[in-house]
């Protein structure tokens, strides 16, 4: 990622990206589709957790109009270095979360990746459907090689499921955030092309 991490780079890449029309394939009990101006409760609560906010880099929670900005920002780059979606529960059909691939870089066949999940739905797999769907249009629409995740050490429940995807660590960045008044490690982990774990798919009916 080109500038300070968690930063948007206020430029921007003169062509879309190869694929980026194409909304990943939907799964069992997820879909994502793009965001909209409407999801900005969802993007508001997704930025100000307290994974995305370090990612962003920390600072104070993002208001409604900071908030409404951002939103307006990732909605413009859209297909250009970055693609965000909203995590949608196909048995509710309401957005439950959202996740992103950032820092898009189609020279280096790399990206990063981000992901919220509201806390009702937690501990649901929602979170790594999701991944896997964004994983498979990275991988076989977007022609990338390699994604890296991150996490806060203290919260380790994420781990699991990125690893049953094929994900390992990649390294920490010691002490990196500030939480409840302690440090803890930012945990990054990557997946590539090869070491995808694709969730198999469901049993055919009839």
């Amino acid at each position: 990622m080109k500038g300070k991490k968690g930063q948007l780079d206020p430029r921007r890449p003169a062509r879309p990206l190869p694929g980026a029309d194409r909304e990943p394939r939907p799964g069992p009990a997820t879909a994502l589709r793009r965001l909209a101006l409407d999801d900005l409760a969802l993007f508001q609560r997704a930025m100000n957790s307290p994974g995305l906010r370090a990612f962003r880099g920390g600072g104070e929670p993002l208001g409604d109009d900071v908030a409404g900005l951002a939103l307006q920002g990732v909605i413009d780059r859209h297909g250009r270095d970055q693609l965000w979606y909203a995590i949608v529960a196909k048995a509710s059909g309401q957005a439950i979360g959202c996740i992103a691939l950032v820092a898009i870089d189609p020279a280096a066949g790399a990206a990063e990746q981000v992901a919220f999940v509201d806390e009702a739905a937690a501990g649901q797999g929602v979170a790594r459907d999701a991944l896997a769907l964004v994983l498979a249009h990275a991988f076989d629409v977007l022609g990338l090689y390699r994604v890296v995740g991150v996490h806060l050490a203290h919260n380790e429940r994420f781990r699991p499921g990125l690893e049953r995807l094929g994900y390992v660590e990649a390294g920490r960045l010691r002490r990196y955030a500030d939480v409840d008044g302690q440090r803890v490690d930012l945990v990054m982990m990557d997946v590539t092309r090869e070491t995808f774990r694709r969730p198999a798919p469901p049993p055919r009916k009839g």
